[in-house]
């Protein structure tokens, strides 16, 4: 169950990654961010990251968590830059 919380823990992080980015954030949402907003996702973007990560170092060891860490981040930032793929064929 703390892999699940990991994994979308990371998830949500790339997304708000993905958002604090002008060029990203026209396909996910309509809205525009201000300068304080792109920050705000960007270090809350961050912050996720380092939770997932601590999530992952609770359920192994260090070794283990790493690796497992990456394939969370690998599997994340797929499905996020698939999902703004799809978004700009539409």
């Amino acid at each position: 169950m703390i892999m699940l919380a990991g994994w979308l823990t990371n998830l949500l992080g790339f997304w708000l990654f993905a958002l604090a980015m002008p060029r990203n954030r026209k396909w996910l949402i309509a809205r525009k961010f201000s300068s304080k907003q792109e920050k705000v996702a960007r270090n809350a973007g961050f912050a996720l990251l380092l939770v997932s990560l601590w999530c992952v170092l609770r359920t192994s060891f260090i070794g283990d968590a790493i690796v497992i860490w990456c394939y969370m981040l690998t599997i994340s930032a797929l499905l996020i830059t698939g999902i703004i793929a799809f978004k700009q064929q539409r």
